[in-house]
């Protein structure tokens, strides 16, 4: 640019040599972030970036070292973690996760939501404001870490709107950023739930397609303190029980005494097999060769079928035999006719 000052681009230039050659910037930009991480109690592991522990933050960031023995330190942490949550979800029926709740959805997913409790939504609090609308006392779900009997100082609320809301992605998404930023959240969650997060995807092949949905719908039913749906299990119940009632009103089954008696509900005499017909030109002819293999009883009842059809065809027949001699009968007088009127005519 010709207009720029001749000592401005002087500055510039020497700026320029002077400076930090290429390259060296970026380093030094991921210096300043990794020096701020330490600074502040964070650890890189090979599973992840972690908080170490309180002795550790507080001591000299050159002093954090990583030991092997972290991640089966991590994993014995994790499972002391979640077996105390279930030992202490016990007999709470206002608990909103229970123990039974493990097998339906992760463990990350699990020790999650079990670190969350009941809330009601409070207009005179200052709670969200995207949760104006909600009525006073509508039911919602909040940090049991940080919940204080001041009011004010509340952090970590929750009033989803719908069930839907409740199983959405970003919904557990803003609790965990939460969980990880609570103060009064004990640093043994934390690493559980970091350890957790990073096996979620593990764990989540495991699960059954849909178990998640029915978790989801039994936190939603305690929150609001609806009767538990039916489960699957139930309605097929159901439908055999009314499928048995049915078919004992219809007589088809027979009594108890009777299936001892034969050893079978099928009369062995019915089931011979049916020699094949060839022939099946005429509906009479085939239904007496078919018959022909059945029992004494049946055939008794569609021989007088066959009796009723031999009647009908022959009052066909006859009917039909009146009527061509009819036609006939007429043709011949209106040939007649058609004689008489052209001799006259002549």
């Amino acid at each position: 640019c010709t207009h720029i000052p001749v000592a401005i681009r002087s500055k510039y230039d020497h700026l320029k040599a002077t400076g930090v050659k290429a390259g060296e910037s970026r380093h030094t930009t991921r210096q300043y972030f990794a020096d701020s991480a330490k600074s502040i109690g964070l650890v890189d592991t090979p599973l992840g970036i972690y908080f170490a522990d309180d002795d550790l933050a507080l001591a000299d960031s050159s002093s954090i070292t990583y030991n092997k023995s972290l991640p089966n330190e991590s994993d014995q942490v994790t499972k002391d973690v979640l077996n105390r949550i279930l030992a202490e979800g016990g007999g709470d029926e206002n608990q909103l996760v229970r123990p039974e709740d493990r097998s339906l959805v992760t463990d990350f997913t699990f020790l999650l939501y079990s670190q969350m409790q009941r809330c009601e939504f409070i207009t005179t609090e200052g709670d969200d404001k995207k949760y104006k609308h909600h009525p006073e006392g509508f039911p919602g779900i909040e940090c049991r870490h940080c919940a204080s009997s001041n009011k004010r100082e509340r952090k970590g609320r929750y009033f989803p709107s719908s069930e839907k809301g409740l199983s959405d992605a970003s919904f557990s998404q803003s609790v965990y950023s939460h969980m990880m930023k609570c103060q009064k959240c004990p640093q043994s969650i934390k690493h559980a739930l970091a350890r957790l997060r990073s096996l979620n995807s593990l764990h989540i092949s495991k699960i059954k397609r849909g178990l998640k949905k029915v978790f989801l719908s039994k936190l939603w039913e305690r929150l609001h303190n609806l009767e538990p749906r039916a489960s699957s299990n139930d309605l097929i119940d159901t439908i055999n029980e009314i499928n048995s009632q049915m078919q004992d009103q219809s007589g088809g089954a027979k009594d108890e005494e009777e299936v001892a008696a034969s050893g079978s509900l099928v009369d062995d005499s019915s089931t011979k097999e049916m020699a094949p017909v060839t022939d099946t030109t005429n509906s009479s002819d085939f239904l007496t060769a078919s018959m022909q293999q059945q029992p004494d009883g049946l055939k008794t009842g569609v021989d007088d079928v066959l009796d009723t059809d031999d009647a009908v065809l022959t009052t066909t027949h006859d009917n039909e035999k009146n009527t061509k001699e009819k036609l006939d009968s007429a043709r011949v007088m209106m040939s007649l006719g058609q004689g008489s009127n052209t001799n006259n005519n002549e």
